[in-house]
């Protein structure tokens, strides 16, 4: 993540942790959803090719920038990068972070949802790193798994430290999912899928 502690100096990108709203806000939550918004979750952090160079570009050496307002801001997908770690929950977190806590972050624009339009913007969950449904996390969790031939919790780990498994998908799934259809890693991985699907096949071949 070169680069951010130049674009905001007292903000120190970390482990990004999905946290409650500390105004109560909300009262409708239940305790299991209380519990699941201190889950750690951290998202891959490796540069994506498709910056290319562009990345390293200009004074803070965060990519190429774009004008909202006569004002400068980063690109869509650098910007978004920064605002993972930020570790905000929902919209209501980010007007507070946006109104009280956005002094020296010049780059970000307040009203992401205007300034990205038609560049890039798809919704709040994904501008702040929201964990996916878990039916599309596992399915981006399997084919990750099946591309790195990962097959074990140990594999899945080792993944988890090097900051590349997919964006949006929780390293600790077993506690995010927990209530939400989580089985165990094999599940996860999708572990004996394929000779499952071979032994079909064969059925069906034999018949």
């Amino acid at each position: 993540m070169t680069g951010f502690s130049s674009l905001c100096s007292h903000h120190h990108p970390s482990i990004h942790l999905l946290r409650g709203n500390n105004n109560n806000k909300n009262n409708n939550n239940n305790a299991s959803t209380s519990k699941r918004r201190n889950v750690v979750v951290i998202t891959s952090q490796k540069i994506d090719p498709k910056w290319g160079d562009g990345r390293q570009w200009g004074k803070n050496k965060l990519g190429k920038k774009l004008e909202h307002r006569s004002r400068l801001i980063l690109e869509y997908e650098v910007a978004r990068e920064f605002v993972w770690t930020l570790g905000l929950y929902d919209e209501d977190d980010w007007r507070d972070w946006a109104k009280d806590r956005r002094r020296g972050c010049v780059f970000i624009p307040r009203d992401p949802w205007n300034a990205y339009r038609n560049r890039g913007w798809i919704d709040m969950d994904d501008w702040l790193g929201r964990p996916l449904p878990f039916a599309e996390a596992k399915a981006l969790a399997r084919e990750f798994a099946k591309e790195r031939r990962i097959r074990t919790q140990a594999e899945w780990w080792a993944a988890v430290d090097s900051r590349t498994t997919p964006s949006r998908v929780p390293v600790r799934p077993g506690m995010y999912y927990r209530d939400d259809g989580w089985i165990d890693y094999d599940d996860w991985l999708g572990v004996g899928l394929d000779d499952a699907k071979e032994e079909e096949e064969e059925e069906e071949e034999e018949r």
